[in-house]
This record gives C-alpha cells, sequence and structure tokens, in this order.
C-alpha cells in the first residue's frame, strides 16, 4: 500500500490559520519542503500532523485560534491510498475514522519531550514512552493484540463515566461515593434535607441577628415569684388580730369602764378620744381647764391619774406596734395579692419570643407544655384572685376592730378555702419549677452560642449534615452510573494487566530486535558526529512494568541522569532523538516502510554543516524506501545546504511556504532561488522584476548599495591590486578613475546615480513610478556593462 498526504484543503481556527481555505491548489509529491519562518504557522502544522498521526484530538483543540470566534475548528486533508484519493476531516472536535493513522509517523519537539528527555533530563516517564516506542508497535501477532488492548484504553475514559455528581473528583472520592452504603429511603432523606435546610437559613439569620439575639430577656428568677407569701401574710395579720395587753390593772379598767359607760354613749370610741385627751393634758397644767368640757382639771385629778394608768407609755408601744405590723400586713397583702400567674405569662411571653429562634424539639415541646401550664394556673390564679380580694375586705374590718380595742383579741380571717385553693396549686409546683428550669436552660445554651465561635461550629456542622444527606440522595439517582462506572473500572483494570502482560511476553520475545534496534541507535548517533558517546540498554524492573531506557557514556564512563546537561549539548540531545527516532523507522520490514509516512518538524534544528549534511543524506536514504516525506523547517540554511546536496541527484521535490497576512497563515509555492542565491544576487532579481512590470515591490532602499556592491563585485581583482579604498561609495568611484579603472564619462554617470540615489534626494519624494523604473533600468544596464576600461 502506499500512502500520501497529497494537499491541505483547508485549516480554520487553529492557531494562526484562522482561516485557511484554499490550499488544494498546493499539492505535495513524495518529498515535501515546508519552509515557515518563526510565528509564521510551522508549529501549527506539525501539531496538526501530531494530532492525526496519534488521534489526540486535544493537541488541536487547545490551539483555537485567538482571539476565537463561533466558528468551528476544521482540517481537510486530502490523502492518497494506492490510486484513490480522499478527504480525511477534523470537525466536531475529532478526526475521521482512517485504518492508516499507525502508518504516519511524526518527529518533532514532542516526540523527543515524549520519548527522549523532560527540559534537559531523562525522566521516569520519557523511560516509560521510550519502551512503548520501540516495543509497542512492532508487528508481531502479540503487538497487533497489544494495540488492540491499548485502543480499548484509549476508548475506556472513566472520568467520562463518572458519576455526575463526582465532577472534578480525584478517583479515590470517586470510589468514596460509589461505595457509600444507604440505607435510608429518598423521600425519607428529601424530607430530612428539606428541614435541615429550613434550620440551616434560619441558623444563619441567627447568626446575622447575634446582637439583637443576646438583648433578649431572659427569664426570671422563679424563686421570686412564690405565690405562698399570700398566706403568709394572712396568717400574720390573724397572729396580730389575736394579740392582747394584759398588765392593765383590774382596779383601773373597772374605774375607766364606769367612766365610760357614765359619760360614753359609743363605748368603742370611748378609749381613744380618751387617750387623745390626755394626750393633751400632759401639756397643760392641773389647775388648768378641760379642752374638751371646760371644768378645771383639778376637780377630776383623781379620773386623769385612771386614764394615765391605764394609758401609760408600755401600752402605748403596744398599740403603736399593733397598728404599725397591721397597716403593714394589710398593704403587703393588697400588693403581693397572686402574683404567680402573671409570672408564669410574662415568663411565657419570653419563652415564647425565642420559638423561632430554636431549633430544638424538646424546647418546642416545653413551649407547648407551658402554654398549658400557663392557662391552667391562669383559670386558677382568677379563683385566688377573688379569694384573696374577699379576705383582704374581710380583715380590712378586723383591723379596724382592733384598733378600736387593741389591748383585746381580736376575731380573726378564715381562710380555709384560700389554703385549699393554694395546696392545688403547690401539687404542681415541681413540674413547673422543671419545665421553667429546662426553658431556661435552653435559652441560656442558645444565647452562649452567640457569644463565642460555637453557633459558627454548629452551622457548619449542619451544613456537613446537609452535604452527607444531599451526597445520600445523589447516591440512590445515580445508582446506574455508578454500576457502569464499576464495571468500566474493572474492565480498565482487566486491560492494562493484559496490556502489561503483553508487553513483558513481547519483551521476552524481541531480544534479538532489541539488540539490534540498540546497535542501529549507537551507528546513527556516530554518525551525527557524537563519536564519543556509546549507548547501551538499561533495564528498570521496578513498577508495574519492565521500562528501557539509554545509559549513556561518555569516553567509556558512565554518565549520570543528573550529568546529562553538562555533556549533552543541545545538538546532542536533538541528534540522540532522530538517531533514536530513525533506528525504529530503519528496522522496519520493507512492506511496512513503502506505506509509510514521515513528517520532520526542524530535524536539524542546532545542527553545524556536518550534521545538516547528515541529516540530509539519511533523507535521501529513507525517501526511496517509505511512501513519503514532509520535512518542515524555519532555518533556510537548512533549505540551501539540501538543494545544494541534492542539485545532482534528480530528487524530486516540492518546495512550500507558510505565509501570513493580516488574516490568517496560508501555504504558498516557493522559488527555490530563494535559497540558492545570495542576497545581492536577489536583489538584483527584485530589481530586475520591477523594471520589467513583473513585481510591484518597494526598490528604492535597494538601489544605492546594490549599486556599490555590484562595483566591488566587478572590480574586486582590482581594488586589491590597487589597493583602492572602498570605505563608501564616493571615494570608491573616485579611486577606480584614479587607477583608470573607469573612464570620466562613468565616473560621472555613477556619481549622478549616487547623488540621485542618496534618501535625501528629491526622487523619494516624489511618486511618478515610472521614473524611478526608468532610472532603475539606466543603472542595470551601466553597471552590467561595465569592464577594465582602456578609456
Amino acid at each position: 500500500m502506499t500512502l500520501q498526504i497529497k494537499s491541505i484543503k483547508s485549516i480554520k481556527q487553529i492557531g494562526v490559520f484562522s482561516d485557511f481555505s484554499n490550499g488544494g491548489s498546493k499539492r505535495f509529491e513524495k518529498l515535501t519542503l515546508l519552509f515557515g519562518s518563526n510565528a509564521n504557522g510551522k508549529t501549527t502544522l506539525s501539531d496538526i500532523f501530531e494530532s492525526l498521526a496519534t488521534d489526540n484530538s486535544n493537541i488541536i483543540v487547545n490551539r483555537k485560534t485567538i482571539p476565537s470566534n463561533s466558528n468551528s475548528q476544521i482540517v481537510e486533508l486530502s490523502l492518497k491510498k494506492d490510486n484513490s484519493e480522499q478527504t480525511v476531516k477534523f470537525h466536531d472536535g475529532h478526526w475521521d475514522p482512517i485504518d492508516f493513522r499507525k502508518n504516519i509517523k511524526v518527529f518533532g519537539t514532542d516526540f523527543i519531550h515524549r520519548n527522549v528527555f523532560t527540559g534537559l533530563m531523562i525522566e521516569r516517564q520519557n523511560k516509560e514512552n521510550f519502551t512503548d516506542f520501540i516495543l509497542g508497535e512492532v508487528d508481531t501477532t502479540k503487538a497487533k493484540e497489544l494495540e488492540k488492548v491499548k485502543s480499548e484504553l484509549r476508548n475506556s475514559n472513566l472520568n467520562n463515566a463518572a458519576p455526575p455528581f463526582t465532577k472534578n473528583y480525584s478517583p479515590q472520592e470517586i470510589d468514596n461515593f460509589i461505595n457509600l452504603q444507604v440505607t435510608e429511603s429518598k423521600v425519607i432523606l428529601k424530607e430530612e434535607l428539606s428541614e435541615k435546610n429550613v434550620i440551616l437559613v434560619k441558623e444563619k439569620d441567627n447568626l446575622k441577628n447575634a446582637e439583637k439575639i443576646l438583648l433578649k430577656k431572659e427569664l426570671p428568677d422563679l424563686r421570686k415569684a412564690n405565690y405562698k407569701n399570700v398566706l403568709t401574710c394572712v396568717r400574720y395579720i390573724n397572729s396580730i388580730l389575736l394579740q392582747s395587753f394584759d398588765s392593765i390593772k383590774d382596779d383601773v379598767l373597772e374605774k375607766l369602764n364606769k367612766h365610760i359607760q357614765q359619760n360614753f354613749t359609743n363605748s368603742d370610741l370611748s378609749e381613744k378620744w380618751i387617750d387623745e385627751g390626755l394626750k393633751i393634758c400632759k401639756h397643760k397644767e392641773i389647775d388648768a381647764n378641760c379642752p374638751f368640757c371646760g371644768q378645771q382639771l383639778k376637780n377630776a385629778e383623781d379620773l386623769i391619774n385612771t386614764y394615765q394608768q391605764y394609758f401609760n407609755e408600755e401600752y402605748s408601744n403596744y398599740i403603736v406596734k399593733v397598728e404599725n405590723e397591721l397597716g403593714e400586713s394589710i398593704q403587703k397583702l393588697r400588693q403581693a395579692k397572686f402574683a404567680y400567674g402573671k409570672y408564669l405569662s410574662d415568663s411565657f411571653i419570653i419563652v415564647k419570643d425565642y420559638e423561632g429562634l430554636i431549633n430544638d424539639d424538646d424546647f418546642k415541646n416545653n413551649i407547648e407544655s407551658f402554654e398549658n401550664v400557663k392557662n391552667d394556673i391562669s383559670d386558677k390564679g382568677n379563683k385566688i384572685e377573688l379569694e384573696v380580694d374577699k379576705l383582704i375586705n374581710q380583715l380590712e374590718k378586723l383591723i379596724e376592730n382592733k384598733k378600736r380595742k387593741p389591748h383585746l383579741k381580736s376575731e380573726i380571717s378564715d381562710y380555709s378555702l384560700l389554703n385549699e385553693l393554694l395546696n392545688t396549686l403547690s401539687s404542681k409546683e415541681i413540674d413547673i419549677e422543671v419545665l421553667h428550669n429546662a426553658c431556661d436552660e435552653k435559652i441560656t445554651l442558645f444565647k452562649e452560642g452567640y457569644k463565642s465561635n460555637k453557633k459558627i461550629d454548629e452551622i457548619e456542622d449542619l451544613e456537613n449534615q446537609i452535604k452527607i444527606i444531599d451526597r445520600k440522595i445523589k447516591r440512590i439517582e445515580q445508582d446506574s452510573q455508578c454500576i457502569a462506572y464499576n464495571e468500566l473500572k474493572q474492565k480498565i483494570i482487566d486491560l492494562n494487566e493484559k496490556k502489561k502482560n503483553l508487553n513483558e511476553d513481547i519483551e521476552i520475545s524481541q531480544s534479538e530486535y532489541l539488540d539490534k534496534y540498540f546497535e542501529q541507535i549507537n551507528s546513527l548517533f556516530k554518525q551525527f558526529g557524537s563519536y564519543d558517546f556509546k549507548l547501551e540498554r538499561n533495564v528498570d524492573n521496578r513498577g508495574n512494568k519492565k521500562v528501557y531506557s539509554l545509559s549513556v557514556k561518555f569516553k567509556n564512563q558512565k554518565i549520570r541522569n543528573e550529568q546529562l546537561p553538562i555533556i549533552f549539548s543541545e545538538s546532542d540531545r536533538r541528534a540522540l532523538a532522530l538517531s533514536i527516532f530513525w533506528s525504529r523507522i530503519n528496522i522496519n520490514d520493507d512492506d511496512e516502510l513503502e506505506s509509510m509516512i514521515l513528517l520532520f518538524d526542524d530535524p536539524a534544528t542546532s545542527f553545524d554543516d556536518n550534521r545538516i549534511t547528515k541529516t540530509v543524506n539519511l533523507l535521501k536514504a529513507t525517501l526511496s524506501k517509505v511512501s513519503q516525506i514532509i520535512v518542515l523547517t524555519h532555518y533556510s540554511h537548512f533549505i540551501k545546504r539540501f538543494l545544494e546536496i541534492t542539485k545532482q541527484n534528480h530528487i524530486s521535490f516540492k518546495l512550500i511556504e507558510i505565509k501570513k497576512d493580516s488574516n490568517t497563515a496560508y501555504l504558498d509555492d516557493i522559488d527555490k532561488n530563494k535559497f540558492i542565491l545570495d542576497e545581492h544576487n536577489i536583489k538584483f532579481l527584485k530589481i530586475y522584476d520591477f523594471i520589467n512590470r513583473r513585481s510591484e515591490d518597494d526598490i528604492k532602499s535597494d538601489l544605492r548599495p546594490y549599486l556599490e556592491n555590484q562595483l566591488k563585485r566587478v572590480f574586486n581583482k582590482q581594488i586589491i591590486d590597487f589597493d583602492i579604498d572602498n570605505s563608501n561609495l564616493e571615494n570608491l568611484i573616485d579611486n577606480l578613475k584614479e587607477n583608470d579603472v573607469i573612464s570620466d564619462a562613468i565616473k560621472e554617470k555613477l556619481h549622478e546615480f549616487r547623488k540621485t540615489l542618496n534618501p535625501d534626494s528629491h526622487i523619494f519624494t516624489t511618486n511618478i513610478e515610472e521614473d524611478f523604473r526608468n532610472i532603475a533600468k539606466e543603472l542595470i544596464e551601466i553597471v552590467h556593462s561595465l569592464c577594465f576600461s582602456t578609456n
């Protein structure tokens, strides 16, 4: 089978080839040289060929034109297989399927970095790739089976098969998700997820309002709401009512009572009236008159003495104490009444204020219980309040009676009904206290969370709980993808094991082949001028597969890997890479070579003339064996050297240039004279084409240098023989005339040209192109007719 790339029809939105669409007419030959200056698109073409050979679409996808647009990336290549030509396309992010991809071999920077050096060092990955390169494509039954396994592995993308939930996860994280055991149902998990999301929103909102939360009221001390102080007040008042003053003598009491009966209609008020009068009389003389009846006090001296004995200081103190204590106690009772119910109502309002903030089921239950208790106590409290009001009215009357006759025991109030009601309440006191304390503890703990980072930690914990629940839901939903992933993972494991075994079998069976291959590398490396180096086969049994690499000796001394940057020049590294690549090509069977396309990207970079010559000769020798060779280079010296070496061999080749305009890079035919001729002759062709209207290129700045260089070339012998000063054009013309090399007429004409072609001459400011063409024509005719003058 013969195989050739015949043309690149189009390239769009790849690197500098933003819109190259008319390349079908630039036909490739068996040997095609693509020349392109830096940044014109040579590397882009090399990447396209590499992508085609390896079926690696990412190489092209990653080279999207900058700035990009909405147009698709497209490559159209015309490939000739035997006698039929077909179009192979890259579109929609991939190449058309082809069955001859392995026939295309690409040498370039990527090959070097992949199979030989990473930077300046030979790394483990280089060795593995090198092993695959020399063994992985040997045309044996096992090698073909290995290629099939590799193809399956390439098409078995485990990342693409991962469940959607594990996007951007590491392999271990994907396995953890797939192996997650979920016992709950999806319905229960979703309900739990919804509840926790609601709580999370509340918690985050609470955190934003932490200052307000900390300012909220806390529950007051339950002990300050002692409902039993009502009963205490009543009992204390009764105890005072039962008090009496027993120290008054009987004869005094008898006289006093007799006087009261004889003189007072209302005996209940008599004692107080007498006491008040007695206090007034203390400040009057005994012979003074009574302030009430007007009689002289001395006439009632005996009666006054009786009064004074009755109303002595001890009794007065007793009266004051009784009145004060009764007054204070009844006042306390009016104020106390029954505050317990109001306390619970106020406390419930505080607890209720936290209802939407504290996300705790126990707290919610406590609020409900608190409300029931509060309502129950409120009902009982109403009855107690009524009973307390009755007792207050009753006690007020009893106190008034007591004040009239404080020395006597008084009736007391009956508080049995109040006591019964309060005992009923007392039976629930412990439950109320437990409930109150439970709410108080929850509120305290809740607020403590906002005084530290505890609440932040709780929110993070809640978020983690939500993630876990969501993870479980996704595991249930993506169960089929998890099963498929595990099946593909096992398939890849099996394929890798098979690949490992095949590689080992191939390595064992190809010992002779490897000897031949390494012998070929050494031979080529020496041909490239690296005579002091010897390359030996090195084997590394570490890892999952046996890895081959090059062991380098320099002047029979083994070179360590870290010494390579010192020993190997850039030219040596590329020569080694070419030797590795070409050795693999050379040991193929003739049938394989006949259908092979070789693509070289700058094979002679950094080479001297000797290595460039060797590279060209290898290309010549290989060309007859393979189906096609394509060389890409940005070194004009390589093209020139190639043309010089192959000039006598009549090798047919195509020379194409990679150019770039303001819109896109493109391909164009190129004249080989561009590389054969020197700068002076190229300048002559440029001027001559302008004179003959074959070109519109600007030659204004070329004529004067051309005139000077042409005179030096024509009269080179005379310049040397007569030691003529040629430091500038004026001196050169004058000295040529002085030594009779040119005539006066020629001298004058040459000076006329010199002055006319000076940069500040008026001719450089004119736009009359025809005048300039006539000057150029006259100059060429004169300087090309010059010879040694005989005057």
